[in-house]
C-alpha cells in the first residue's frame, strides 16, 4: 500500500512539474505552481513513510502522527458558511474548521454527525 502511494505521488509530481514547465495551465500560473508544491510536499512525505517503513515498521511510522494536518478544500457554498460563521466569531475559517472537527461525533452505525454548537475564540 505505502509503495503504491508512493509510486503513485511520484508520477503525479513529474506530471505537475511537466504540465508545469510546458505552461499547460497558461493563465493559472500561481496555481499551477501550487499544483506542484502540494505534489512535492506529499512526494517528500510518502517517501519518508517509505523509508521508515523499510526500516522499522508501521510502529515508528504511527508514533510520528500525534494530530492531523490537512489540506482541505471545500464548495463555494460550504466556505461561504465557514467564512461567514468565522467572521461572526471574530476568527479564522481554520479555526472554525477546528472546533468543528473536535466536536465530531461518530456513531456506532459509523455516521459522522456534530452537535449544533457556535464558534468562539479560547482564553
Amino acid at each position: 500500500m505505502v509503495a503504491e502511494r508512493f509510486a503513485e505521488t511520484a508520477v503525479r509530481a513529474r506530471e505537475a512539474e511537466r504540465d508545469l514547465l510546458g505552461e499547460v495551465f497558461s493563465g493559472c500560473g500561481s496555481d499551477s505552481e501550487r499544483l506542484v508544491a502540494v505534489w512535492a510536499v506529499q512526494y517528500w512525505e510518502w517517501r519518508r513513510v517509505s523509508l521508515l517503513m523499510g526500516g522499522s515498521g508501521w510502529d515508528v511510522y504511527r508514533r510520528r502522527q500525534d494530530g492531523l494536518r490537512a489540506e482541505l478544500w471545500l464548495s463555494a457554498g460550504s466556505g461561504r458558511l465557514i467564512r461567514k460563521s468565522a467572521t461572526r466569531a471574530g476568527m479564522e475559517p481554520i479555526e472554525v474548521l477546528a472546533q468543528l472537527a473536535e466536536r465530531i461525533v461518530v456513531g456506532e452505525d459509523g455516521t459522522v454527525s456534530v452537535p449544533p454548537f457556535s464558534p468562539a475564540t479560547t482564553v
